[in-house]
């Protein structure tokens, strides 16, 4: 369990460069796509998870990314390329396969608004959840809306919707009460607009049957039922006694909040423990100054969240903005990617740390530098 390299002597080699990649939570199933956009190369390769060999190849009509698999590796979802502009993505378009047979089961296709990343798949493979909000056509901060529209100016209401990735179907929309979420344009520095930022969290707990949402001002986690999407449950995000001045700090509750009101915007993230009780919640808060260079940042560092509760029992690498937050399948570990320098601090580009961190504690256990970023996907280990 030391982040170093084991014996590479079934490793899986490649003849193109950042090949994207998915692994079945039950390690039976793994698939390949090239992300050349060359005519021949929008195969997707369907591979046995234990020795490499090819089970299938499905040749889609378009070329697709971000493939995700249910848990026991039968079904594959996966999209063409996203073409976002200032007022949204347009229709976005998700397909499903039979992993066993290439069979193509759906095309589901969205076309809602503006995004709220990341979409997110179920264990299954059957159901998807698309999380956004509604934009007006103009976005200026002096633009009046027309009647019926959106404001110009954010944040707007958070909206989710769920699909049934067999039918392709709409199977439930709804508004997540006092959260809000959203990009656009503030008052221009150096003749250029300032983006302002409000991005909740949004995560699919491990059994499928839960959403949980934490909204950006990091006051509210919001438990909806996955099915239905009503709310299930509310609780303020809420520190124990005792708990140190750092986590003051980052909620805006201590010395460090005068800095963290003046910030352009905040971007969260959470992923679920693996016994679905808690949450483990990253992400950043960035502001501009006087000229369009002039960007600080802070780092949220990693929050573990008690789930029945709302209260934070444990944080740890504050200053840091965690770009990959994935548990071990025992729930003992978490696996933690992160650039060395953040990128407020470094636009050139940054090494990069794999940690594994104790799940309970959020003690350090183990780290490796990177020289770049790299997939991370955790592999069950075979009993042979």
């Amino acid at each position: 369990m030391s982040l170093t390299d084991l014996d590479d002597d079934g490793a899986l080699r490649f003849d193109y460069d950042w090949p994207q990649l998915a692994i079945s939570a039950d390690g039976s199933t793994f698939v390949t796509i090239n992300p050349s956009q060359g005519l021949l190369d929008h195969r997707i390769t369907v591979r046995d998870g234990i020795g490499g060999a090819v089970r299938q190849t499905i040749a889609p009509d378009d070329a697709v990314y971000n493939p995700r698999l249910s848990t026991d590796g039968s079904r594959l979802v996966a999209e063409p390329s996203v073409d976002c502009g200032p007022i949204g993505c347009g229709e976005r378009t998700w397909y499903t396969w039979d992993t066993r047979t290439g069979e193509l089961l759906a095309a589901t296709r969205a076309d809602l608004g503006a995004p709220v990343w990341p979409d997110l798949v179920d264990p299954g493979g059957r159901r998807l959840y698309y999380p956004f909000h509604q934009q007006p056509s103009v976005l200026t901060s002096t633009s009046t809306p027309e009647p019926g529209e959106p404001s110009a100016v954010g944040p707007w209401p958070l909206q989710i919707a769920s699909y049934d990735l067999t039918t392709g179907q709409e199977t439930a929309r709804a508004t997540v009460p006092g959260v809000s979420a959203g990009s656009w344009q503030a008052e221009p520095i150096d003749v250029m607009y300032v983006g302002q930022m409000e991005l909740p969290a949004v995560a699919l707990s491990p059994d499928g049957s839960r959403l949980a949402v934490v909204d950006a001002a990091l006051e509210t986690l919001t438990l909806l039922d996955a099915g239905t999407l009503a709310v299930l449950e509310t609780h303020a995000v809420h520190r124990p006694e005792g708990l140190t001045d750092r986590l003051l700090g980052w909620l805006g509750l201590g010395p460090q909040s005068a800095r963290a009101k003046a910030s352009e915007g905040r971007a969260l993230g959470a992923t679920w423990s693996i016994d679905g009780q808690f949450l483990y919640l990253t992400g950043h808060e960035t502001e501009v100054g006087e000229t369009i260079d002039d960007i600080t940042g802070h780092g949220l560092g990693i929050s573990k969240i008690e789930v029945a509760t709302g209260e934070i029992t444990a944080v740890a690498l504050e200053g840091h903005d965690a770009n990959v937050i994935i548990p071990a399948p025992d729930g003992q570990s978490l696996y933690i990617l992160m650039p060395e320098t953040p990128w407020w601090e470094n636009g050139g580009g940054s090494a990069y740390v794999l940690r594994r961190l104790d799940a309970d504690s959020l003690e350090t256990m183990a780290e490796r530098r990177l020289d770049a970023w790299h997939q991370i996907m955790l592999v069950p280990l075979s009993d042979t």
